[in-house]
């Protein structure tokens, strides 16, 4: 069988499996950047650190929506434990906002619709986001407003 296509705006996931439900789309991925990646522990700041692969975590992530629907993506992550230091950390995906759990891409579009004339209400139910991180997206557009949405983090 072949393995489900990657509609997320997330690069270098495996996606596992892709469910069509009621008002979402659902998809399940793991992610796991390889160690050469990993120049320094953001822990202990070691150069080239010895990693291990401590625990596998899920998390739950939205992107923007696919097909007029909502995308959840529930993405296994890798957990890494430093030798140097003993401590487990888990490396952040370039394509999510930092210390968030909302892709860039779905930050952009939600940042597009706020200059619109849509509601609040209506961006939060079409992109499955609760209404209040619509009204903080609209916030951070209005005080940066002529800059790319790019250096809006």
């Amino acid at each position: 069988m072949a393995e489900p296509r990657n509609i997320t705006s997330l690069s270098g996931i495996k996606v596992t499996n892709l469910e069509d439900m009621e008002g979402l789309k659902k998809v399940v991925a793991k992610w796991k950047p390889d160690r050469s990646e990993i120049e320094t522990c953001p822990k202990c700041g070691a150069d080239d650190p010895k990693l291990y692969v401590k625990e596998w975590v899920e998390r739950e992530l939205r992107d923007r929506p696919v097909g007029n629907q909502p995308l959840l993506i529930k993405l296994k992550c890798c957990h890494y434990e430093c030798q140097e230091c003993v401590r487990s950390f888990q490396p952040e995906h370039p394509g999510l906002r930092e210390n968030s759990t909302l892709t860039e891409a779905l930050f952009e579009h939600v940042w597009n619709r706020t200059l619109s004339t849509e509601t609040h209400k209506h961006i939060a139910q079409t992109t499955g986001i609760h209404e209040s991180t619509v009204r903080k997206c609209f916030e951070r557009a209005k005080r940066h407003l002529g800059k790319s949405p790019s250096l809006m983090r």
